[in-house]
Parts: structure tokens; sequence; C-alpha cells
């Protein structure tokens, strides 16, 4: 289980992320667009390999949970052959999540992205202190929030980390997401 990022298995160049196409299924009609042929779910493409969330509740949802004063909206997806994604938009003291509207790294510190590929267990992830170290970028524009549906598109570049140097890890291990679009029911 996973939440809404991406990971990879290859080493890629450093470009800007791909604006990802709108969903523009008005948060309800599960048609049209260049929506998948299933109500829920997440999609885009890992270092150019397309990846398709679970059409299943159980795999494939956003849940909210306060723990100690910090809201986190939470979207899982879990898929294919190619892993599971997940996106973790936090609010603290009344900062953060706010419904529609884009989530990046230099407007949000608490956003988290990551993805864990179904045949490597490790786990790539861009954070606020990754983007402040220049290792990680990208961006999640929430289009429609109603608190039963979230909808929306991103794309952004992750990292594992190497740790065997503790002082000065390597983030050579990247993946990049593009094309992601999003549509969960919470839970």
């Amino acid at each position: 289980m996973a939440c809404i990022g991406f990971i990879a298995c290859e080493k890629e160049d450093d470009t800007e992320p791909t604006t990802p196409v709108a969903n523009n299924n008005g948060g309800g009609n599960t048609g049209g667009g260049n929506a998948p042929n299933q109500n829920f779910y997440i999609t885009g493409k890992q270092n150019g390999t397309t990846f398709l969330s679970t059409d299943d509740p159980q795999f494939t949802y956003a849940k909210y949970q306060d723990v100690f004063g910090i809201g986190n909206h939470q979207l899982i997806g879990t898929g294919d052959t190619l892993g599971a994604a997940s996106m973790i938009f936090q609010t603290r003291n009344g900062n953060g999540f706010a419904g529609v509207g884009r989530y990046d790294f230099t407007s949000m510190a608490d956003l988290s992205l990551s993805w864990i590929p179904g045949n490597r267990n490790v786990t790539y992830n861009a954070d606020g202190r990754k983007f402040g170290d220049g290792w990680v970028d990208g961006f999640v524009d929430v289009t429609f929030y109603d608190s039963t549906i979230i909808e929306g598109t991103f794309a952004f570049k992750a990292v594992n980390p190497d740790w065997s140097d503790p002082q000065n890890p390597d983030y050579s291990d990247s993946v990049r997401i593009t094309d992601g679009r999003f549509r969960l029911q919470y839970r």
C-alpha cells in the first residue's frame, strides 16, 4: 500500500514534469476527458510506462484522518505490476490542504508524494526537504473536492536514497511521473 507518489526502476533526465491532461469529469461524471474506464483511479506514466490502479475500493481510495491536530488527506492507488501510488496532504494549524487548487513543494511543505514499484522493495518519495535540497520537483492540482470525492492531476520526480554514506546519501535512483490523474472516493 502507498499514497500518491510514483516510483521507477531506471534513471532519467532532469527535465521539468509534464503538465498532466486535466480530467474533465466535473466531479461526478465518470466518462469523458482522458479518464480510464473505471469510477475511481490513480493513473499516470512512470518513466514513460503507463500505470493504472486497481478498480477496487479496498485498494484505490482516499481517506482522511486527524492525528494530534494534524489532518492527513491520503490518496491511495494500488495497481498492476508497476506497484502502488500515494499522495498525502497535511493540514496543520489551519494551513495546508484547502480543497481545489495547486499544491507544490514551494507552497506546501507538508506535501508528500511516493511510489512503490511492484517488482521492488523500495519506496521513491518526494517531500519538502528533498525539494529544498534540489533532488525532487512536482505538483498536484486538485480540480474537484467535496469531502466525498477528490479529483485532479499531478506530475513529479521522486528519489530512492542510497544511505550507504549517511552523511552524503546518493539520490541518483529516481523516477519521473507524468500525465498523472486521479479520481478517488473518501472512505
